[in-house]
């Protein structure tokens, strides 16, 4: 435990001091911004007006599948390509505690950027509050959908840790990392759409229709054993391929 908090330590001021880190906040603010703007443009238009909060989080797949390959492609590519792992792992510090270290800052820094984003939302609600007919954010969505991107967020960062180890080209694991995210998000629902498998026995990893669910109110704690048992098995997963890495 001591380990990971030194590794974790280490792991925050290199992401407060590289300048990448506020180039990829400033894009995914940039991207959601853009994306809520044209939100409150279809609601505008559209005859029927719809929860904005709601499908501002139905979105997640855009941030998901372009933002978290960026921020985990180097995560462990970096440390292999730069000969670092091998001189980190000369220390008393075990490949778990590395991994989970990484891990954990990623995971924090992405649910940071989900926060900061929903300053659109509030910051709109507070300038348009005497003209809207309805409010823009209620705390059922609030709740439900930043309890979904905390448990989605775990399993796609393990995902993305998971093929920065794979690989000691940074370029080669996030395309690795999108490909993952993009059979996990698609993959399920198509091949229950043309196959045999019956939906049912799927539905509870069909993470669309998780987010429209918890929006709605309705809590099934499937979704979020399969999401974060799933991400603890990746973890495990990108821990034994680095051990065999150093074994060689």
């Amino acid at each position: 435990m001591k380990n990971f908090y030194i590794l974790f330590q280490q792991e925050i001021y290199k992401w407060l001091y590289r300048p990448s880190t506020y180039f990829i906040a400033t894009l995914f603010l940039i991207l959601m911004g853009f994306n809520f703007i044209y939100i409150l443009f279809l609601n505008t238009q559209s005859t029927e007006p719809f929860d904005c909060l709601q499908m501002f989080f139905e979105i997640f797949w855009l941030p998901t599948l372009f933002v978290i390959p960026i921020i985990t492609m180097r995560t462990l590519s970096e440390e292999q390509r730069s000969g670092l792992l091998e001189s980190t792992l000369s220390t008393p510090v075990s490949i778990s505690s590395l991994v989970m270290s990484k891990f954990t800052v990623t995971y924090l820094f992405y649910l940071m950027l989900w926060e900061i984003s929903l300053i659109f939302p509030f910051f709109t609600q507070y300038c348009l509050k005497e003209t809207l007919t309805q409010p823009l954010i209620t705390a059922t969505v609030l709740q439900g959908g930043t309890l979904f991107m905390a448990s989605t967020g775990f399993l796609f960062i393990a995902l993305g840790v998971f093929a920065s180890s794979l690989t000691r080209t940074p370029t080669l694991a996030c395309f690795l990392c999108f490909c993952f995210l993009f059979m996990l998000l698609v993959g399920v629902k198509s091949l229950c759409e043309i196959g045999s498998i019956p939906y049912n026995y799927v539905l509870y990893i069909d993470f669309f229709e998780n987010i429209d669910d918890l929006c709605h109110g309705i809590f099934d704690i499937r979704p979020f054993i399969f999401h974060i048992t799933s991400g603890i098995l990746t973890l495990l997963l990108g821990i034994t391929v680095l051990e065999n890495k150093i074994l060689r």
